[in-house]
């Protein structure tokens, strides 16, 4: 017995048939290369035959008819050549997501990637991260270079990102504020942008940071360090920051020279512009 919504959809489903009927349009059938040609890259991706059928909401025997053929009475009838049009459009509509490849496919690396990178701007150590996932620090260092990555993994470093792209490293210790700077110096030193700079492309290998033309970002807890007189190796954007803060808070050239290590010169010409 048909439920409420699928009486719903049989009755939308027959007045666009007699609509295309009537109108001289109307063809149920789908040509079934495009969706075989569809349904082979799904699965060189890792969507499993049964998984493409469980997703397009279309039987498996479906699939195997178009992709194989079948045997009819020991003689073998040649795969499909067309589809019904509905199942060919769910069947198009299917994508190899993280969500529907096989825990051990390899999938594209660019999301994992970015995600990492834009932790480590925001100041989390490969050291942090490691400690994150229960893995060595070398591992991080691994999945930052790779093309191609498991696709458990990049669902791993995605859950990762989304609990941490808004919290701030730990700071408790000297180690901390030192691991955290370096991780920042890092970023900036190889252009990685932070996670506010990303939106819902960042597995898109073609799309581009919002910031990527954005002024080198300042370090504020280098800033506050070299201010209190702590050695730290300062950007040219923290030793401007120092400097203008110095400045305001009564220091003298010489003593901001002490602080960041440069001369006097420097700190006056950083002054003056």
């Amino acid at each position: 017995m048909r439920t409420e919504a699928q009486k719903r959809l049989h009755a939308a489903y027959e007045a666009n048939r007699r609509r295309q009927i009537a109108y001289g349009q109307w063809n149920p059938w789908h040509d079934a290369e495009p969706v075989r040609a569809h349904v082979r890259s799904l699965m060189r991706q890792g969507v499993s035959r049964r998984r493409i059928a469980e997703l397009a909401d279309v039987t498996d025997a479906t699939l195997t008819r178009m992709l194989y053929g079948v045997n009819r009475r020991r003689r073998k009838a040649p795969p499909s050549k067309v589809i019904r049009n509905t199942a060919a459009q769910r069947i198009l509509a299917v994508r190899a997501t993280t969500e529907t490849v096989a825990p051990t496919a390899l999938i594209d690396a660019t999301g994992t990637r970015r995600r990492l990178q834009a932790l480590i701007a925001n100041g989390w150590s490969r050291s942090k991260l490691a400690d994150e996932f229960g893995l060595h620090r070398l591992s991080v260092g691994r999945y930052l270079q790779r093309d191609l990555v498991y696709a458990r993994t990049a669902v791993a470093v995605r859950d990762l990102y989304d609990r941490l792209w808004d919290v701030p490293p730990p700071q408790d210790t000297k180690w901390d504020r030192t691991a955290a700077s370096a991780a920042r110096r890092e970023a900036r030193e190889q252009g990685w942008p932070v996670p506010m700079d990303w939106d819902e492309d960042i597995d898109d290998p073609n799309a581009r940071p919002a910031g990527a033309r954005r002024s080198p970002a300042v370090d504020p807890v280098a800033v506050e360090r070299a201010l209190v007189g702590d050695s730290v190796d300062l950007s040219p954007a923290d030793f401007a920051e120092v400097v203008r803060i110095g400045t305001a808070r009564g220091m003298s050239a010489a003593e901001l020279a002490k602080v960041t290590g440069r001369s006097s010169r420097s700190v006056q010409r950083r002054r003056a512009a």
